[in-house]
């Protein structure tokens, strides 16, 4: 971060992820630069003891939870299962969906965290784990990339 207020940095746009965001935001904010997020969704960056100078062009990950209470509660699901990556993406998404789902008249029946970058055959896996609940509705909540493999084990499957 001296090395941008040394460059004459007066504010940065991104990081491209929640991750990258929230690393950034860190160090950015230690040399009181302002951020301006045009991606990263995590709610923890809605912080503003942690990330005064940081803000963001899109919702949080509260809207995407909103939305997925509301197809709960659309279609009636009472028990679903949730596969989600152990990322700030994920793992925000996931604490926020759970705390929202307990007045929604549904559980989360079971949930299973896997690593980023996990390959098909480990969540192979997980997907089995969950196949014991017995739930018909699945989530998945993880960036692009590693819910591309989620959804790959639970077609290999039969999910």
């Amino acid at each position: 971060a001296d090395a941008f207020v040394a460059a004459g940095v007066t504010a940065v746009l991104g990081g491209g992820c929640s991750s990258s965001t929230l690393s950034a935001a860190l160090v950015l904010g230690i040399s009181k630069i302002p951020q301006v997020a045009y991606s990263a969704t995590s709610m923890a960056l809605s912080d503003r003891t942690k990330f005064p100078l940081f803000t963001r062009v899109i919702p949080s990950d509260i809207a995407e939870v909103q939305a997925l209470i509301a197809l709960i509660h659309m279609f009636r699901w009472h028990r679903v299962g949730v596969i989600y990556c152990q990322e700030p993406y994920g793992e925000s998404l996931f604490l926020a969906l759970q705390s929202s789902i307990s007045g929604s008249g549904a559980e989360i029946a079971s949930a299973v965290g896997y690593s980023p970058n996990s390959s098909v055959e480990t969540l192979r896996a997980v997907v089995q784990q969950l196949r014991q609940t017995m739930v018909f509705v699945i989530f998945v909540l993880a960036t692009y990339i590693d819910a591309r493999v989620a959804l790959l084990a639970l077609y290999r499957e039969g999910v």
